[in-house]
């Protein structure tokens, strides 16, 4: 399926334990006025990404939506962090780029696994199987299914 995203706007696939958006700001570099106006808008940012891509204005919606993931990185707020990454494998699952979807669920699992959330840990490993299982690759679906369901025995 062709990709709703120019060359320059897409992420660079990184299947390896890095992130794809990454940014080297130091939250203590804030004041907590700072901190307070870069979090308000971080908010703003994600609920109009997401407002745009409703609307299938994809390339806005997802600028404003990593935008957001920056901000959030910046600020250090990890279970923010986790939830956007998650938006964005979800829209990018939506999109049927399964590809990008693994990509920022993976980054959102590495995230997740310090959270001790289990609602969002089997959120995360429940889409992963599913972006897994519609590229074909079974085995890795599977993996993920079964770890979602161990999980889910233990919650």
């Amino acid at each position: 399926m062709e990709s709703y995203l120019s060359p320059a706007l897409r992420p660079t696939l990184i299947l390896a334990a890095q992130s794809t958006i990454s940014d080297t700001g130091e939250a203590s570099d804030f004041s907590d006025r700072d901190r307070q106006y870069l979090n308000s808008e971080a908010e703003q940012w994600l609920h109009q990404g997401i407002a745009y891509f409703r609307q299938g204005r994809f390339p806005p919606a997802l600028a404003l939506i990593q935008q957001s993931l920056l901000a959030y990185q910046r600020l250090n707020n990890q279970p923010r962090v986790a939830r956007v990454l998650l938006a964005l494998s979800a829209l990018y699952y939506r999109l049927a780029d399964y590809l990008w979807a693994i990509d920022y669920g993976r980054q959102c699992l590495g995230v997740v696994q310090n959270l001790q959330n289990p609602a969002l840990l089997q959120e995360v490993l429940d889409h992963l199987g599913n972006s897994y299982r519609h590229l074909g690759d079974l085995s890795q679906a599977l993996d993920y299914m079964q770890q979602s369901q161990i999980g889910r025995a233990h919650v």
